[in-house]
């Protein structure tokens, strides 16, 4: 029998950590979970992770990829500043 899933961890390329940490450790308040030399893992909700390592080597796309997050509310997630920006006040 195999051992139970306590959480999963996804791992994705990326050519600029640290404008990956100041999107998500800034901007999306994302818990930084482990922080090594060329990768970044943070806590993305209670049992899942998102870890980012830095690579010159050739990777997808973004296009071809999609992170996803099931989130209880978007008008919290929205009252973050960057997406209220170009909003007019009514």
């Amino acid at each position: 029998m195999l051992p139970k899933i306590i959480y999963p961890i996804t791992f994705l390329k990326t050519k600029n950590l640290e404008e990956n940490r100041n999107f998500y450790s800034t901007l999306l308040k994302f818990n930084i979970a482990l922080k090594q030399a060329n990768c970044v893992i943070y806590n993305v909700g209670p049992n899942g992770y998102w870890g980012f390592c830095e690579t010159s080597e050739e990777f997808l796309t973004p296009e071809k990829t999609c992170l996803t997050l099931v989130v209880e509310t978007w008008f919290t997630f929205f009252q973050i500043p960057i997406f209220n920006q170009n909003r007019k006040e009514e």
